[in-house]
C-alpha cells in the first residue's frame, strides 16, 4: 500500500490535512485498520522527504542529513498516519478555550482521544516502542503546503528490530480499541498502564524497569502473599507454569531489590558493560505487566474483587 499526496487539488484553507510519523514501525501496522478518518500507510522516502521540505521550509538535503527524521525511515519509506479533517473547526483547541475538545467536533480531538489511544494500544499488545514522532497539521492551496502547527516527540529513538504484529496481536489491538478509548474502567489499572507506558519514556534502563515493577505492585501487591505468588496465581494454568512464573517474577523483584537497597541493576557475574544489557530484563517485566493488565481487564472487577480473586476467594465476598 502506498499513499499519494495530491498537490494538484485546491482545497479550501479551513481542510485540515493531519500526518503523523511512527517511529520504530514497519510494515505489520499496515494491517491496522483506524477509525475516525485516519489511514495508515507507507509513504515512498522520495515523496516523504519532498512533503517534509515543504512542512519544515528546508531543503531536501537538509531532511535527509536530519537524524530524528531519517531513524524514522525503514525499508525505504515512512509509515504514516494521515487524515483530511472536513471541519472548518481549528486544531489549535489550546488557544481558544470555548473549543470543546470532542472528536466529533474538533479536529485536534481525534488525535489526542482517539490516535494516540490507539499508538498506546499498539505498545500495549506489542510491548514495543512504537509512537508518533511527529505530528504535522497543515493545508494545501494550489499546491502550496501551509504549516498550521508542528509537534515533535521527545523520545524519539532509533529503530529497535524485532516487531510483530500478528493475528494474536491485532485481536488484541481491536478489543482494547473498543469505542475508540483504552478500554480501562478501573483507577488501578490506569495507573499501573501509566507506569507501563513511562517505561518506554525514559532512557535510564533502571527507572523503566521500576516503573515495570511498581505497575506490577500496583496491580497484585497484598499483604501476606508474595507479588511472584500473586503474578503466578493469577496467570499459572498448570503447576509446571506457576512454578516458572514464581522463578522468574522472584528473579525479576531480586533485581529491583538490589537497585533499590544497593545501587546495582546488574547481577554478580553479568557483562553490564553491553549497550543492550538490561533490555531482556526489561522485555519480560514489560509481558509480566502487560498479561496482567489484560487478565484484568477481561475480569472486569475493582482492586478489592480483583484481588479476592488472585488468592482463590469468591468475588462476591
Amino acid at each position: 500500500m502506498s499513499f499519494v499526496f495530491d498537490y494538484d487539488t485546491n482545497l479550501s484553507d479551513v481542510e485540515v490535512h493531519f500526518l503523523g510519523l511512527l517511529a520504530n514501525a514497519n510494515e505489520d501496522v499496515l494491517r491496522l485498520r483506524l477509525a475516525r478518518g485516519f489511514e495508515i500507510a507507507k509513504l515512498p522516502e522520495t515523496k516523504g522527504n519532498a512533503l517534509l521540505a515543504d512542512l519544515e521550509r528546508v531543503s531536501i538535503d537538509v531532511i535527509e542529513a536530519d537524524m530524528n527524521i531519517r531513524s524514522l525511515s525503514w525499508g525505504g519509506g515512512f509509515f504514516a498516519v494521515t487524515n483530511t479533517f472536513d471541519g472548518g473547526v481549528t486544531t489549535a483547541a489550546e488557544e481558544n478555550e470555548g473549543i470543546v475538545l470532542d472528536a466529533d467536533y474538533n479536529d485536534a480531538a481525534r488525535v489526542s482521544l482517539y490516535l494516540e489511544p490507539a499508538v498506546q494500544c499498539l505498545r500495549l499488545a506489542t510491548c514495543k516502542d512504537i509512537r508518533l514522532a511527529f505530528e504535522y497539521y497543515y493545508t494545501l492551496d494550489h499546491g502550496h503546503v501551509h504549516l498550521k502547527r508542528k509537534a515533535q516527540n521527545p523520545h524519539i529513538r532509533g529503530f529497535r528490530p524485532g516487531f510483530s504484529l500478528g493475528k494474536e496481536q491485532l485481536i488484541l489491538w481491536e478489543r482494547l480499541m473498543k469505542e475508540d478509548t483504552l478500554l480501562f474502567k478501573h483507577d488501578f489499572l490506569k495507573l499501573a498502564f501509566r507506569y507501563f507506558e513511562s517505561s518506554f519514556e525514559t532512557v535510564n534502563r533502571e527507572q523503566a524497569f521500576l516503573s515495570l515493577i511498581i505497575a506490577l505492585e500496583i496491580m497484585l501487591e497484598t499483604k501476606g502473599v508474595s507479588l511472584a505468588h500473586s503474578v503466578a496465581n493469577l496467570l499459572s494454568t498448570t503447576n509446571q507454569e506457576e512454578q516458572q512464573i514464581t522463578t522468574e517474577i522472584a528473579q525479576l523483584y531480586r533485581r529491583r531489590n538490589q537497585i533499590v537497597h544497593e545501587g546495582v541493576f546488574h547481577f554478580k557475574g553479568e557483562r553490564s558493560f553491553s549497550p543492550d544489557f538490561g533490555e531482556g530484563v526489561i522485555l519480560t517485566a514489560r509481558d509480566f505487566v502487560k498479561r496482567v493488565i489484560l487478565k484484568a481487564v477481561d475480569l472486569d472487577m475493582d482492586k478489592r474483587h480483583f484481588l479476592l480473586y488472585v488468592r482463590g476467594a469468591s468475588p462476591s465476598q
